[in-house]
């Protein structure tokens, strides 16, 4: 007898087994018979079959499980990555900070350090201790720098935990969950302005603008996998993408999350802002672009750039609560017109005709005539402890949302006078999260924790509901020409994005 189990004999009579002992309830020793033993059973040639159909059985989950801990090894290198990327990061507050911990401890310990301080340092410690706005105090910065720290990398940390739970889940998972994922318009509306056309992963997308044509999508992102910083795609009628190429004279920054971004009307100067301060200017050449110029303005990230409608001017604004402007016919050149703030800036825009700069800070909207000195204008405060939470503008109007849901209209009815409120608007019960408006077709695309919901403006000055589509997202990107074509809406749960594209069917 020969076989794969030829070697293994008999204990009671030194032979090779031959038969198995089938029944029930039989010590496992004793189910091995050889050719004298006594007993019924099936030929070992019948266990082997068995394990050949295991084998084929067990066959997939085996290379299930060889996928698995290989992606779990790619999980691990993006860990570590991530890990390193923190550090420095954490490394480079401490840097940039007024006032290290360090020296701050060191301060703190006079009777062991005092002898070797100097004038400056007993400056430093009297401004710490006898400063009167906590805001500018170097424990207030050190701490919200910390809070920076962890709300920055928090969701970094959650994407690592979903990827590592869809890959215990399998493909399989995936598929049955997928349809889920496509935020769908709710069925009781007859039309629909917008229908999804493509989705596409991504990293966490903190900033996403189109060109004037629509075939150009900028987006700005956290460094991720195979995802750069910052992305330029060229996008056909079928909307399939094609990467134009980026090269960076300075390549410092690559591993720096983009969080601002704006470009001229001529589509070949693109301005970017980074988590670190760093704003860096593009110009384009065929179907690339060209790192320019880049400068560190801003102590703390930047958050918003806005090219003035002359093109001859760029704004930005910080975390550090600084607007800046910039010139930018030869590289970015600072220029004298800036303001600063003690409270936090939220967000802020310029009007159409690019005379005033509307600012929104701590829930109040502050604006300025945009002249060298960025003069006080006006100032819009909501009653009963109703709080602004986001804008936008054009028509020479201002539209104001809440935390309550509603949306206030303001108009300028002449030159150089003050904004008048003209209308309100109830939307939801929930907090507004962000407006944007188109003017050519009177479309206000409003973002809720849940959901985003399209307006019109009627004659009566009101908001009429055009589509509701369902979803948690976190920004969006909008085509804003007279066709108003597409939008993106960018999840963050997800790590997707949706392109919603205009149905024929509406008329405008």
């Amino acid at each position: 007898m020969y076989g794969p189990f030829s070697n293994i004999l008999c204990t009671l009579h030194n032979k090779p087994i031959t038969r198995i002992q089938t029944g029930k309830e039989i010590n496992s020793a004793e189910r091995l018979l050889c050719s004298l033993c006594k007993g019924q059973g099936d030929s070992i040639e019948q266990l082997q079959l068995t394990l050949d159909q295991l084998q084929q059985l067990f066959k997939d989950s085996h290379l299930n499980y060889k996928n698995f801990q290989s992606q779990l090894q790619s999980l691990k290198i993006e860990l570590e990555k991530m890990i390193n990327q923190l550090f420095l990061y954490i490394q480079n507050v401490i840097q940039q900070s007024e006032f290290e911990i360090t020296k701050l401890i060191r301060y703190i310990k006079y009777q062991e350090f005092g002898q070797e301080f100097t004038l400056e340092d007993l400056r430093k410690i009297v401004e710490l201790v006898y400063n009167s706005d906590i805001k500018n105090s170097v424990i207030y910065k050190t701490t919200q720098q910390l809070k920076e720290i962890q709300s920055n990398y928090r969701n970094q940390f959650i994407q690592l935990f979903e990827m590592l739970i869809k890959l215990i889940k399998g493909d399989s998972s995936n598929k049955q969950e997928r349809p889920n994922m496509i935020p769908k318009p709710q069925n009781h509306i007859p039309k629909k302005l917008f229908e999804i056309k493509k989705e596409y992963e991504t990293s966490m997308v903190q900033a996403a603008i189109f060109n004037q044509t629509g075939n150009l999508l900028f987006q700005g992102q956290y460094p991720f996998c195979n995802y750069k910083n910052l992305e330029i795609l060229q996008i056909d009628e079928n909307l399939e993408f094609k990467p134009q190429s980026i090269i960076d004279y300075n390549n410092n920054n690559v591993d720096v999350q983009v969080t601002a971004l704006a470009i001229n009307d001529k589509c070949n100067q693109l301005f970017v802002g980074y988590q670190n301060g760093l704003i860096s200017l593009y110009e384009n050449v065929g179907n690339g672009w060209n790192q320019k110029d880049q400068q560190y303005q801003h102590q703390d990230q930047v958050t918003t750039l806005i090219v003035d409608f002359s093109n001859t001017e760029l704004f930005s604004g910080g975390k550090d609560n600084f607007i800046k402007s910039y010139t930018f016919k030869q590289g970015l050149k600072i220029c004298n017109k800036m303001k600063s703030f003690r409270q936090e800036l939220q967000e802020f825009q310029l009007n159409k005709e690019s005379k005033y700069l509307l600012v929104l800070i701590e829930n109040q909207l502050q604006i300025f005539n945009n002249n060298k000195e960025l003069s006080d204008f006006q100032q819009i405060i909501l009653e009963n402890e109703e709080k602004i939470t986001c804008l936008s503008q054009g028509n020479r109007q201002i539209y104001v949302g809440s935390n309550l849901g509603n949306i206030y209209i303001y108009q300028q009815q002449k030159i150089e006078s003050e904004f008048k409120y003209i209308a309100f608007s109830k939307l939801m019960q929930n907090s507004l999260i962000s407006i944007k408006y188109c003017e050519a077709t009177k479309i206000f695309l409003t973002l809720f924790e849940d959901q985003v919901i399209l307006y019109q403006i009627n004659s009566s000055g009101k908001l009429d509901s055009l589509q509701q589509i369902n979803g948690k997202f976190e920004l969006s990107a909008i085509h804003n020409n007279q066709n108003y074509s597409k939008i993106i809406l960018f999840s963050m749960s997800n790590n997707k994005a949706y392109i919603y594209k205009r149905t024929n069917q509406v008329q405008y």
